[in-house]
């Protein structure tokens, strides 16, 4: 019985840590891809950058306290889980062709005090190329 409790526990975090890590993951790759250019972290490497939207306005993905964020709103349940990863971005910009950004970063369990057989962590990584316009 304590088992199957324990392995039905396992399975919540686990879907936990992938849903947040895919929200975030998905969510920066859309507007990467769709920006009209990286204005603010390219190139270069570090936990923030700045992209410049269709519209005109501005978008910044930033590692802080543990949460990705953008524009400062959190795309991780700040709750549930944590950002690892010492840095988040790398961008390459090459004349004549569309800047290319790496998305890479860790998601923990944020509970900290759980066993081993009750904690999850996942690796996401991405990259994407802007659509030129």
């Amino acid at each position: 019985f304590f088992t199957t409790l324990r392995g039905a526990g396992k399975a919540d975090i686990i879907r936990e840590v992938k849903q947040n890590g895919d929200y975030a993951l998905t969510a920066m790759e859309r507007m990467i891809r769709n920006s009209a250019g990286v204005t603010i972290g390219c190139p270069g490497t570090g936990n923030s950058l700045t992209i410049k939207n269709i519209d005109g306005n501005s978008t910044i993905f930033s590692l802080t306290s543990g949460q990705i964020a953008s524009n400062g709103a959190s795309l991780t349940n700040n709750l549930k889980v944590t950002v690892t990863s010492p840095s988040l971005f790398t961008c390459t910009r090459i004349a004549g062709k569309p800047d290319v950004v790496n998305i890479i970063f860790t998601i923990a369990q944020a509970n900290s005090g759980a066993g081993a057989e009750e904690t999850s962590r996942m690796d996401f990584q991405t990259t994407v190329s802007l659509r030129t316009y």
